[in-house]
């Protein structure tokens, strides 16, 4: 599975980054297993605090919109957008160019190491600025 992450948006990449976009992707589906799925935005109505509390808990499917993925699917996921998809899927990823990205699994992505509790919360923190703006 891909990790529980976001990317800026335009704004907040420029506000908080100092960069000139965030990125937006989108995922075209080529292959998908039967019951495959990916997680995608915010439940509507929760407090910062239940989102925060859910995602350090790894209690994703709590506050986060689990949808069925099927081959040839297309998602759009615009900066901003907590997001994750597979283990069971094979993606055509087209985004914009921009490293910047909040993880909420305790790894990264990037090489797997661990994130700790703390540098988790600041993240997460950080993290609803991008997507309380939405």
């Amino acid at each position: 599975m891909l990790p529980v992450h976001l990317h800026a948006n335009d704004t907040a990449a420029q506000q908080l980054e100092q960069q000139p976009n965030g990125k937006t992707e989108a995922w075209h589906i080529l292959w998908a297993a039967p019951n495959a799925s990916c997680l995608a935005g915010i439940k509507p109505n929760l407090t910062p605090e239940e989102v925060r509390s859910a995602l350090l808990a790894e209690k994703y499917d709590e506050v986060m919109v689990r949808k069925p993925v099927k081959t040839g699917d297309t998602f759009y996921i615009p900066g901003g957008m907590l997001h994750s998809f597979g283990p069971d899927t094979l993606i055509y990823e087209i985004e914009q160019t921009s490293n910047i990205q909040q993880h909420a699994m305790p790894w990264r992505m990037e090489d797997g190491s661990e994130i700790s509790r703390p540098e988790r919360e600041k993240i997460l923190m950080r993290s609803w600025q991008n997507f309380a703006r939405r």
